[in-house]
């Protein structure tokens, strides 16, 4: 039987496979021809008429192949597509759970890689803290035998900047970098000069969010626990992180400065003592305000103003009182456009919270004062507001009431 020349059958599915080599892979791989199957199973059983088993005909021989040129996937043979079929009635049910299998080996596969990956990064996160670790205990070292060289002490530095910069390549987790920053901010202390030459050796070597995290990390738990007006080198500092973007400022510093927590912590024994008080923060944040951008103040703006949830988040923004006025009278003295329709929700708000707190400061000449800078400086958002504006201004009855009164009657 393997000497006859193939029949007419043969030839038809030959035919074929030749018109199915023009339609894409694709369809080729998922769409299995039926009319092939067909044909074929009719041919056997038309043959095997004359044999007591089927098995034994037609079933040895292979179709006849195309040319490797026709098609670019190897062809199955007669036998694996009819065992398959005797074997598998329900092909969709089989093709299921091959694919499911498949699909379970894939993400077993995929999670054994993703858990040696962390792996590796965790062996990395120790052998960069234990690096910092031996730095720092050598710079204490030089400290107490109070013989430490500038120079020894700079490259030192400059070593954990290195392993700092190493680190951010690496795409290290936040939570990581946070860890090895609170490591340097413990040895830091109140030794502001180490903090500046830090900032100084870090440059513009690290941005983005890393940046952002080293910056809230060490600067501000020592802005934080500042008892007196903070020093030249501390300022220096704010100017170096300044010069890297106001961004920073403005999301490690300046709003954390604002946000009070309500419940009692560590660093803030009342919630809002250092907003509640003549505190150095609140100068420090009148101080950075002076240099940071026009934007920068803005969005500084719109983050004293939002609403906070308090039950929810358990916090509350920049509370208005005595001592804070001065610190809205220089943020509001900032050269921003609050008259854009962007900010017109936050002008309301503005608008809204200096009408409700009219009375309660009634004879406060910085809360007036406030009220005298906003209609100097945004000439434009007095006249849009010019009523809510005479109706605070109403409630008040200091000197500066009647002045502030007439020049908003002049616009």
């Amino acid at each position: 039987m393997t000497d006859s020349p193939p029949s007419s059958t043969w030839l038809y599915i030959l035919k074929q496979q030749e018109m199915e080599t023009l339609q894409p892979m694709q369809v080729r791989r998922v769409n299995i021809p039926t009319h092939r199957t067909n044909t074929i199973q009719q041919f056997i059983n038309n043959n095997s008429e004359d044999n007591n088993n089927s098995d034994n005909c037609w079933l040895e021989i292979d179709p006849p192949e195309l040319p490797d040129k026709l098609r670019n996937i190897k062809p199955k043979s007669i036998r694996t597509i009819i065992a398959s079929n005797r074997n598998n009635k329900g092909d969709g049910v089989s093709n299921s759970n091959i694919s499911k299998k498949r699909s379970l080996e894939d993400n077993a596969a995929s999670a054994t890689t993703n858990n040696n990956a962390k792996k590796q990064k965790l062996l990395l996160v120790h052998k960069w803290k234990d690096s910092i670790d031996n730095i720092i205990l050598k710079l204490s070292n030089q400290q107490e035998r109070g013989n430490g060289a500038n120079v020894n002490n700079t490259s030192k530095v400059e070593n954990i900047v290195e392993i700092i910069q190493e680190a951010a390549s690496q795409s290290i987790s936040q939570k990581n970098m946070k860890s090895i920053c609170k490591m340097l901010q413990v040895h830091f202390g109140e030794n502001d000069v180490e903090i500046l030459n830090f900032f100084i050796s870090l440059s513009d070597k690290i941005g983005g969010t890393n940046y952002n995290t080293i910056v809230n990390t060490i600067m501000y738990p020592r802005a934080i626990s500042l008892k007196r007006t903070a020093s030249r080198s501390f300022m220096n500092a704010i100017n170096e992180i300044h010069k890297n973007g106001s961004r920073a400022l403005l999301t490690g510093i300046m709003i954390p400065l604002i946000t009070i927590n309500i419940k009692n912590d560590n660093t803030n024994r009342e919630g809002s003592l250092h907003m509640n008080s003549r505190s150095p923060q609140i100068e420090l944040l009148t101080r950075i305000l002076k240099i940071t951008t026009p934007s920068t103040a803005l969005l500084f703006l719109s983050a004293s103003l939002t609403e906070v949830d308090q039950q929810k988040h358990n916090k509350k923004m920049l509370p208005w009182n005595e001592f804070t006025f001065p610190l809205l009278k220089t943020l509001i003295s900032k050269p921003f456009d609050l008259n854009n329709d962007s900010n017109s929700n936050m002008c309301k708000k503005l608008i809204d919270k200096i009408e409700k707190h009219s009375k309660e400061f009634s004879k406060s000449l910085k809360f007036v004062s406030v009220i005298n800078a906003l209609i100097v400086k945004h000439k434009e958002v007095a006249k849009v507001y010019k009523i809510s504006l005479e109706r605070a201004l109403a409630n008040t009855n200091t000197f500066l009431s009647k002045t502030t009164l007439k020049l908003l009657n002049k616009l």
